[in-house]
């Protein structure tokens, strides 16, 4: 399966994604349907207030023509995002044949269970 993420702009600068590759890497959480996952593409949604259909739309086409045959919802665009159900109506209405899924990884993997396996390398 081909995927891609949208994560939370304002959350980008805070979180380079490592629990929602981890669980691309361990097919855990959201990714455990699938057989063969590759990812196709991160990126943002359109920013606050995602009510701009048109910037919403514009984040899936990128992983779409990159290939993407599921969109993915980041956990932390799903914790944080106020505008997820207009988010998600924007997508669906425009592409009602793809797979939409509302997460990435389960709390096994969120940042606070997993940060002691990454230790600085650099000081």
């Amino acid at each position: 399966m081909r995927v891609g993420i949208i994560r939370c702009l304002s959350n980008a600068r805070r979180c380079p994604a490592t629990s929602c590759l981890r669980a691309i890497s361990e097919k855990e959480g959201n990714f455990s349907d699938y057989g063969d996952v590759e990812l196709v593409g991160i990126t943002t949604c359109g920013g606050c207030p995602a009510g701009d259909t048109k910037t919403n739309l514009e984040e899936v086409e990128l992983l779409l023509n990159r290939g993407a045959e599921a969109i993915h919802i980041s956990n932390c665009a799903v914790s944080l995002c106020p505008f997820l159900s207009k988010l998600k109506e924007d997508i669906q209405k425009a592409h009602p044949g793809l797979k939409l899924v509302i997460g990435t990884h389960s709390n096994r993997l969120a940042w606070a269970g997993i940060k002691d396996q990454y230790p600085r390398a650099v000081a």
